[in-house]
């Protein structure tokens, strides 16, 4: 018997709950690889029907947003498209970034996602993180894979981020006589496909644990020696407007224990 979602808020319009890592949102074309997806999970759950109006990556955990009704799904879902919604992260880099900054490169959107949304009901249609950009490899390089659209159709995406902590191992990497990484708050303003793990790595700060555009010899490194199976990536704040009252809703959770067990066992090594 698999275990209950936890619902961090719900009433007769919407309901958010708490995504683990490794869970999709809702099914692929190719099946329910991942076992059963969140969406079915919930709809189970609370014996009632769910429309997303976003959606998380597989790989990252945090709050997810779901609409009860047509017309709660259509108010979110203009919501998030107009980039009204207000989300945070917590993510593990590579390297010591800078106290703060803003990433401003656009992103070039991935071949047929016009097609995949339209297979999608009106609420996912509408939400920002579908349109989608190239893939980098898995050492960092940005080498462009397969899937892009041709000529190239390049987004505008923003993200800021602060840095809150800095942890140096001491085992050498590269050209340095440690092992560096960081904790950071991140504030992505758009809401393009794996926009925050694409602009890290761009950032030469690729996330750790992402198997998609990160440093492959960094991610075995940090599973090696910290335990760190799973992407260091976290949604932890989501503020919007309550689709029937119109009262600002802010929902705040600290990082789950998967997440928070990797960034205790790195803090021994953390720098003042």
């Amino acid at each position: 018997m698999s275990r209950e979602l936890r619902i961090l808020l719900e009433d007769n319009d919407l309901v958010a709950v708490w995504k683990p890592s490794g869970m999709s949102v809702h099914a692929h074309t190719f099946g329910f690889r991942d076992g059963l997806p969140l969406l079915q999970r919930l709809h189970r759950q609370i014996g009632a029907q769910v429309q997303p109006v976003h959606r998380l990556d597989r790989a990252t955990s945090g709050i997810v947003l779901f609409a009860l009704n047509s017309q709660s799904a259509s108010v979110l879902g203009q919501q998030f498209m107009e980039g009204t919604v207000q989300k945070r992260y917590l993510a593990l880099v590579r390297g010591f970034c800078p106290s703060d900054g803003q990433l401003n490169y656009p992103l070039q959107r991935r071949k047929g996602a016009d097609r995949h949304r339209r297979s999608r009901d009106t609420a996912t249609r509408t939400e920002q993180t579908e349109p989608t950009v190239k893939h980098e490899t898995n050492d960092g390089s940005g080498s462009a894979e397969s899937g892009l659209s041709t000529p190239a159709v390049l987004q505008e995406a923003l993200t800021c981020y602060e840095s809150l902590r800095r942890f140096a191992i001491p085992i050498c990497s590269d050209r340095y006589p440690t092992t560096r990484c960081c904790l950071l708050k991140v504030i992505p303003h758009t809401g393009r496909w794996h926009q925050i793990r694409r602009h890290f790595n761009r950032f030469s700060h690729p996330i750790i644990g992402d198997t998609s555009h990160g440093d492959s010899r960094q991610n075995r490194f940090f599973r090696e020696q910290f335990g760190i199976r799973r992407l260091m990536l976290v949604s932890t704040s989501l503020q919007f407007q309550h689709p029937a009252t119109g009262n600002l809703i802010r929902l705040d959770e600290p990082a789950d224990p998967g997440f928070q067990t990797g960034i205790d066992r790195l803090a021994p090594h953390e720098l003042d």
